[in-house]
C-alpha cells in the first residue's frame, strides 16, 4: 500500500476522476491500495483521508480520521485473497457436452446487453495509467496487461454446473464474450474454500472471475428447486422435475451505483453494516461470507410465497450484485428479465458509485 499526500480534497471530485487518479497512482507506485492524505488549512493538520482500492472504492474519513482509517486498514488486511484457491479437473466435461451447452451463449448475450445498457465499461489497460515501458514491465513480471470490470454467471442444468465469465485480467472484454472466455466450475467450494474448475476434454480453461468464489457461496446457501425440459428443450420449473438445481439461475456483478429500485419487482438486501462495517475489494474470503449472509437475509430467496423473481444487493464502494430466481413467471431466456429491469425498475449511474462511510 502507498500513502500519498495531496493538497486537493478528493470528496469534491467526481467518482470517475477519483478512480482514475487512484489507479494512476497505483500503477506508477506499484501498489494495489493507496491512501490519499489531504492537507488541512493549518500546517501539520489533516483535512481528510481517502482509502482507494483497485475496484474503484474510495471512502473518505473526515472525523475521527486516525481511528476509523485504522479500522478500515485492519479490515482490508484481514481480507484474504482467494483468486488462486482453485484446482482444475482435466477432462471433467466431454467436448460434445461443452459444445452443446447454451450457457456460454447466454453469458455472451448478457454481456452484450450489459454493454449497451452501460452496466459494463470497456476493458482497462495498464498503459492507460502508466508509460508503455512500465506497462510492458507489468506484463512481463506480473502477467498483467489490464482488467475488465463486472462478472456474469449462469447455472447450466445440462452440465449440472456453474458457468462464469473468465477473469478480466486475461484480456477479456465481457461485453463481447466468446465460448473460450467462459469457464465451467463446480458450484460448491471444497471445504468451503477451494474452487474446482471443470475443464472440457482437450481444453485448458482460463482463470475464472474473482467473484466466482462468492457466487459458489450463493449457490451453496440458497434453497434448491426441481426443473425439467419442456418440448422445446427449455428448462422449466417442475416439482417432479428430473434435475435439482440451485434456486438462483443466473446473475450479474456491475460496478455501478443504484439511485433507486422498485421493491415490488426486485428485492434489495441492504448491506449488513453491523457485521461488515467496512468494504473491501472483490475476490476475498470476506466477500464470500457476505454472499452467504446476503442469501440468509433475502426474503425472496427463502420465502416461497414471495413472488419476486429478482434480488439485488450493494457491494460497498464499488458496485452491486443482482440475481434471478427459478420462480413462476421467470422468462425462459436467462438474464432477459433481470436486465430489462435496469433503466426501468432499477435506476443506476455508471459513473457515480456511492461511498458511504
Amino acid at each position: 500500500m502507498a500513502v500519498v499526500e495531496v493538497p486537493e480534497r478528493l470528496t469534491v471530485l467526481p467518482h470517475a476522476e477519483v478512480v482514475a487518479t487512484a489507479r494512476t497512482a497505483m500503477g506508477r507506485l506499484g501498489a494495489a491500495k493507496v491512501l490519499f492524505v489531504s492537507r488541512g488549512d493549518v500546517p501539520g493538520r489533516v483535512a481528510e483521508v481517502t482509502f482507494c482500492n483497485m475496484e474503484g472504492g474510495h471512502p473518505t474519513e473526515i472525523t475521527d480520521i486516525a481511528d476509523r482509517m485504522r479500522d478500515r486498514l485492519v479490515t482490508a488486511a484481514c481480507a484474504r485473497q482467494v483468486a488462486e484457491d482453485y484446482d482444475t479437473v482435466r477432462d471433467a466435461i466431454t467436448a460434445k457436452a461443452w459444445q452443446a451447452s447454451t450457457a456460454p451463449e447466454q453469458l455472451a448475450y448478457a454481456g452484450r446487453r450489459m454493454g449497451e445498457l452501460g452496466l459494463l465499461p470497456a476493458p482497462v489497460k495498464v498503459s492507460d495509467f502508466v508509460s508503455e515501458q512500465l506497462a510492458d514491465m507489468y506484463e512481463v513480471y506480473m502477467g498483467m496487461r489490464g482488467f475488465s470490470e463486472g462478472m456474469l454467471f449462469a447455472f447450466d442444468p445440462d452440465l449440472d454446473c456453474l458457468v462464469v465469465s473468465a477473469s478480466g485480467s486475461w484480456d477479456v472484454d465481457k461485453r463481447n464474450l466468446t465460448r473460450e472466455q467462459t469457464v465451467a466450475v463446480e458450484p460448491r467450494l471444497t471445504d468451503g474454500k477451494r474452487l474446482r474448475v471443470l475443464a472440457p476434454s482437450g481444453l485448458l480453461p482460463m482463470q475464472p472471475s474473482v467473484e466466482t468464489w462468492e457466487i459458489c457461496a450463493l449457490m451453496e446457501a440458497c434453497p434448491t428447486v426441481r426443473v425439467t425440459k419442456d418440448p422445446s428443450g427449455t428448462w422449466v420449473m417442475d416439482p417432479d422435475g428430473e434435475r435439482e438445481v440451485p434456486l438462483i439461475r443466473a446473475g450479474i456483478h456491475a460496478h455501478v451505483g443504484v439511485v433507486s429500485s422498485d421493491h415490488t419487482v426486485i428485492e434489495t438486501v441492504d448491506a449488513d453494516r453491523e457485521q461488515f462495517p467496512y468494504g473491501f475489494g472483490c475476490g476475498t474470503d470476506l466477500t464470500v461470507e457476505i454472499a452467504r449472509d446476503t442469501v440468509r437475509r433475502s426474503h425472496a430467496v427463502n420465502d416461497p410465497a414471495d413472488p419476486r423473481t429478482y434480488v439485488r444487493w450493494p457491494l460497498l464502494y464499488h458496485g452491486e450484485m443482482a440475481v434471478e430466481l427459478w420462480k413462476p413467471g421467470l422468462l425462459a431466456q436467462p438474464f432477459q428479465g433481470l436486465l430489462d429491469l435496469y433503466g426501468t425498475a432499477v435506476q443506476f449511474t455508471p459513473d457515480d458509485v456511492p461511498q458511504p462511510v
